[in-house]
């Protein structure tokens, strides 16, 4: 029974295991390598394995396990790996999983440096990269942190710039935000490779070798030919030899021989230093020499059918993604028709907050006013009281002030009566003096009473005409009428034997001091026969008259004062603007669109670009990062290689122009110079 070896076979993102017979063939273990993995593109891909001595080699597809120079062991390792690369990987790579191998392993040979990269490129494969692994940017999932800068960017280049972690991120999410509307995953893989595909070193497997004296050179093998390289310029090659130009190549033990379609051109021969580097040079050079020639033949049936399927799954894919993209923009326009809605709705809200809390502070008010209107109002009803009552004792102090009149006449008549039977008692006898005498008292008190009455009048009349002063006689004023009424009285009766003509003379002087009295009421003035007794003041409580109803104010003054409550006006709330329908009309939504770059081009001219096409495309937005770049340089950081890109950075020339110009001039002058060095 055969033997059962353990294989293992790496890809760059995975690892398989089969069961495998030692005697089996090379071709058997790679075609279930490519079955499992679903790759139908298999002449570009190839089984790398290292040796006993450490040596990495190719599987041979036309010899058993057993017999080639794997290491005996139980487990066979090997690593699923790209021999050979396209000359343009939009026009060749048909099948969307052979180019996300060629992305996997591109980006991982870039990461590691095997394939040099400049920082503004680097920084633009990131982008792509980005959108090949985790699709459209989303701020609510890649937020801040979310990329690990050492998984996009070389860590060369991270360490000639001065900047952050945090700025490394925004700055790729920023070229990646530019491209999330544009293309799909498989379109950013696409975009990926023909950007990687102008890189000098893209594509190329270097080989030590040296000329006939010895010099140590570097020989490539690509997809376009055969180049030789000073060790200390990998980018640059000194000489060419494009396959077409190629009539052989062969080796004899360590010598390598190159012979030049031109027979008139002699061979080209380097050495190596072990035979198996012949071998492998050989391998490459006739494996890429037969693409070459295939490319530039008629497709095969099982290549035109596999075209046709592939394009078949992009049409229907493209379908899907323009599917997708209508139904993104929809979304972002109704999550900006909801997010102009909330923000009408919270403005809403705010001017209803501010509504209310208006509303709040004039029923507040409103509160106040009412306490006071009803304090008002008990204090009119109390005026009011005040004020019945003032009228009552107007009226009582009317007619009081009626009956001292009515008492006044009386009392003046009384004078009258008196003064005639005064005048009559001047002609009686002296038995008549006592009756005159009472006479004359009477008299007196008659006046005294008319002269308080007379006082209470005024007092009455000044109290209606000013209710809120008091009355005061002044302290100064004391008539002789009252005197009798005084406390301690000093007037004393007369006597003599003329009480006739004294009782006609106190009669007389008593007309007089009646009638200075009188005048004395009026004017307020003193009476000359008044004795200075001092009455005490007479003061009458004071009348307060409050109009229950004031009079109206002036206009500025009643403009000042609160309105009633059921006149408050409160100003309308802002109204919110709502488009007809009660949406934001779609005319005002907006879409981000893409960078300059691609904005002019559809998507078929966009695929249609030729790499060269691409690499000039490019330029300028190239330039531009390499430009903001520039400032963030550290000085002294710069390896040889980025020193050799920047002078020829300096005197424009790329990839394409120097290969065009190492293909010019003829093969012998190339090989002389090279065969110099």
């Amino acid at each position: 029974m055969p033997k059962q070896l353990d294989v293992v076979v790496s890809t760059v993102n995975s690892e398989l295991r089969f069961p495998f017979e030692e005697k089996a063939l090379g071709r058997e273990l790679f075609e279930q390598v490519c079955k499992t993995l679903g790759i139908r593109e298999v002449w570009y891909y190839g089984l790398l394995y290292s040796n006993a001595k450490g040596h990495k080699a190719w599987l041979r597809d036309d010899k058993k396990l057993i017999d080639q120079d794997i290491p005996k062991k139980t487990t066979f390792a090997l690593q699923f790996q790209i021999m050979l690369y396209p000359e343009n990987v939009e026009g060749e790579l048909i099948q969307d999983i052979t180019r996300h191998f060629f992305f996997l392993e591109v980006n991982n040979k870039i990461l590691s440096q095997e394939i040099y990269c400049p920082p503004e490129m680097a920084m633009m494969l990131a982008a792509y990269t980005a959108q090949a692994l985790y699709g459209y940017y989303d701020e609510e999932v890649h937020k801040p942190g979310f990329l690990t800068i050492e998984d996009f960017i070389p860590q060369r280049v991270i360490q000639q710039f001065r900047m952050t972690p945090e700025t490394w991120e925004h700055t790729i999410k920023q070229y990646w935000r530019e491209d999330q509307y544009r293309i799909t995953r498989e379109e950013a893989e696409l975009e990926y490779l023909k950007l990687a595909q102008d890189l000098d070193m893209y594509g190329i497997t270097y080989f030590n070798i040296t000329n006939k004296k010895e010099t140590d050179l570097k020989l490539g093998v690509d997809a376009h030919g055969i180049n030789i390289y000073e060790p200390t310029d990998i980018l640059t090659p000194k000489i060419t030899f494009p396959w077409h130009e190629i009539r052989n190549v062969a080796y004899s033990d360590k010598k390598f021989v190159i012979k030049p379609l031109d027979k008139r051109s002699p061979d080209f021969v380097v050495y190596v230093s072990k035979v198996r580097i012949n071998k492998m040079i050989l391998h490459l050079s006739v494996k890429n020499h037969d693409r070459y020639i295939k490319r530039r033949q008629p497709d095969a049936m099982d290549i035109q059918q596999m075209k046709t399927q592939a394009d078949e799954e992009r049409k229907r894919k493209f379908d899907d993604w323009k599917q997708l993209q209508q139904e993104i923009e929809a979304r972002v326009s109704a999550e900006k028709r909801k997010d102009a809605v909330g923000r009408e709705l919270a403005l809403c809200k705010e001017s209803l907050r501010v509504a209310n809390e208006k509303l709040e502070e004039k029923d507040h008010q409103i509160s106040i006013l009412e306490e006071k209107v009803k304090v008002a109002n008990e204090e009119v009803m109390k005026l009011s009281k005040k004020a019945r009552k003032a009228e009552e004792e107007i009226k009582r102090m009317q007619e009081c002030c009626d009956k001292s009149e009515e008492e006044k006449a009386r009392m003046t008549k009384k004078a009258l009566e008196a003064e005639e039977l005064a005048r009559e008692a001047m002609f009686s006898s002296e038995d008549q003096a006592f009756v005159g005498e009472q006479l004359r008292h009477q008299l007196d008190e008659a006046r005294a009473a008319e002269q308080y009455a007379k006082m209470r009048l005024h007092e009455l009349t000044l109290n209606n005409h000013s209710p809120s002063l008091p009355h005061k006689l002044p302290n100064h004023y004391t008539p002789d009428y009252l005197e009798p009424f005084l406390p301690s009285s000093t007037t004393q009766p007369q006597q003599g034997s003329n009480l006739g003509g004294s009782l006609s003379t106190q009669m007389s002087s008593s007309s007089a001091n009646a009638s200075m009295f009188v005048l004395g009421a009026e004017s307020n003035g003193h009476s000359p026969h008044a004795h200075h007794h001092q009455l005490p003041p007479y003061t009458t409580p004071p009348l307060v008259f409050r109009n229950p109803t004031p009079p109206p104010l002036p206009p500025a003054a009643a403009a000042q004062l609160p309105l009633p409550p059921s006149t408050v006006h409160f100003p309308a709330p802002p109204q919110p603007y709502f488009a007809p329908g009660g949406m934001v009309p779609p005319s005002m939504v907006t879409t981000q669109a893409g960078s300059d770059s691609f904005q002019d081009l559809s998507l078929s001219d966009q695929h249609s670009l030729s790499s060269h096409g691409r690499s000039r495309y490019m330029g300028p937005e190239l330039d531009a990062i390499k430009s903001k770049l520039e400032a963030l340089k550290v000085e002294g950081k710069l390896t040889p290689i980025d020193i050799l890109y920047e002078e020829r950075f300096r005197h424009g020339e790329d990839k394409y122009s120097v290969q065009q110009q190492t293909r010019s001039g003829s093969t012998h002058a190339r090989i002389n110079f090279v065969e110099k060095l």
